[in-house]
């Protein structure tokens, strides 16, 4: 049996014409070949740009598209690691990046589903008078603003983070003020077209009515179609699951 070739003697200068690809596809190969796979460390980037022939820039792109697709790691400290060549499909940088952002939009639904839909049968239970004729007052804003066109995405925030108030329970309330930054951004204004705007008020608005019944288990089920619905609207969130959790 031979022994087997090292990494750094497996790589060959790359051509000149669009670098970048020509090194992805180069790792592509070394993918199909199993001569890399997951764990393994790769040459540091002087390395690799004087192993390829062509100058770090280069390397540092092909890899950053790399990373961006998942299938690469960076360690701070300890190197650049392979982490799951079978999770990418090497797209050009722009359509790994739409496909990432995708990925994190379920995992914040994931979330929101895990968490939001308690908040709302809590809610149903304590909200106090005042509480819900400021609910109903936000959403006659929300209304208002839909009419004349107007962002009202920030009431769509006011609206759940009053829910969360009103639930009675500080820790549910400690971790969704904590985090509003992540869930902003499925609210974003690219995400929010006039069809998804209208659909969110109306399931606002059942939210609110399972509020007034006292009725958690109806506030539970609205919210959770509420979600459903805000995901479901997303540009290929069909073609999206959120990430398996890391093995322990």
């Amino acid at each position: 049996m031979q022994p087997p070739v090292p990494l750094r003697d497996s790589f060959r200068p790359a051509a000149r014409r669009r670098l970048s690809e020509e090194i992805l596809g180069q790792f592509r190969e070394l993918f199909r070949q199993g001569r890399l796979g997951p764990g393994d460390r790769l040459p540091p980037e002087r390395e690799l740009a004087r192993i390829f022939g062509v100058s770090r820039t280069s390397v540092r792109e092909a890899m950053r598209a790399l990373e961006e697709q998942g299938v690469l790691v960076s360690r701070r400290g300890d190197g650049t690691y392979v982490s799951d060549p079978e999770a990418a499909a090497f797209e050009p940088p722009l359509a790994g990046a739409v496909r990432a952002q995708r990925r994190r939009l379920a995992d914040i639904f994931a979330f929101r589903r895990a968490v939001e839909p308690e908040v709302a049968a809590l809610a149903a239970e304590h909200a106090s008078e005042s509480e819900l004729l400021r609910l109903e007052a936000v959403l006659a804003e929300q209304e208002e603003r839909l009419g004349l066109g107007q962002d009202e995405s920030g009431l769509d925030a006011e609206f759940h983070r009053l829910l969360a108030r009103a639930c009675r329970n500080g820790v549910f309330l400690s971790v969704l003020s904590g985090v509003q930054d992540v869930l902003a951004e499925t609210r974003a204004e690219p995400l929010r077209t006039p069809s998804r705007r209208k659909a969110s008020l109306e399931s606002h608005r059942r939210i609110l009515a399972a509020l007034r019944s006292r009725d958690p288990k109806a506030a539970r089920a609205a919210m959770r179609a509420h979600l459903a619905a805000a995901e479901k609207a997303l540009p290929g969130a069909s073609r999206v699951q959120p990430a398996p959790s890391p093995s322990t």
